[in-house]
C-alpha cells in the first residue's frame, strides 16, 4: 500500500509541476538540466548522473537548450574533446524564474498540509530509503 501511495503523491507532484513548467516554455527535464548547470559550468558528461535521467535524453535536452539560447557549449581547456556548459544571460534568468516557480509551488504545499506534516514525510521517507538499501540483499521468494 505504500508504494502505491508514494508512487501516486510523486505523479501528483510532477503533474502539477510540469503543468506549472508550461508557463515558463520548458519541459521538466530542461528545468532539472538547467538547475543542474553552476554557475562555473559544468561537464557535460556529469549531468546524466546529477539529475537522474540518461545520457540520450541530457543530450537532447541540452540541444533544445542550446537551440532557445539557454547555455552555451564551450571545449574544455584540459582536455578539448569535452564540452563545458554554461547558462547564457537568458539561461541564468530562466533558472531564476524556475527557482521562484519552486518555492511558490513548496509554500503553497506547505499551506495546504503544514511544515509538520511535511517534515513527519520527509523522516518517514528517509527511514524508508535506509531500511530498503538495507532489504536490498535480502531474498524475498521461495527459493
Amino acid at each position: 500500500m505504500i508504494d502505491l501511495l508514494i508512487k501516486e503523491a510523486w505523479y501528483t507532484i510532477q503533474r502539477n509541476f510540469v503543468k506549472a513548467l508550461k508557463a515558463y516554455n520548458i519541459s521538466d527535464a530542461e528545468c532539472y538540466v538547467i538547475l543542474a548547470i553552476p554557475k562555473e559550468g559544468i561537464n557535460a558528461t556529469l549531468i546524466p548522473q546529477s539529475v537522474g535521467l540518461a545520457k540520450g535524453s541530457v543530450s537532447r535536452t541540452l540541444n533544445k537548450l542550446y537551440s532557445k539560447g539557454f547555455i552555451s557549449r564551450n571545449a574544455d581547456s584540459f582536455d578539448k574533446r569535452a564540452a563545458i556548459i554554461r547558462l547564457t544571460d537568458d539561461g541564468v534568468i530562466k533558472r531564476k524564474e524556475i527557482k521562484v516557480l519552486i518555492v511558490s509551488y513548496r509554500e503553497f504545499i506547505s499551506l495546504k498540509v503544514g511544515e509538520d506534516v511535511i517534515g513527519q514525510i520527509g523522516e518517514g521517507l528517509k527511514l524508508l530509503v535506509v531500511e530498503t538499501k538495507k532489504a536490498a540483499t535480502v531474498n524475498f521468494g521461495d527459493d
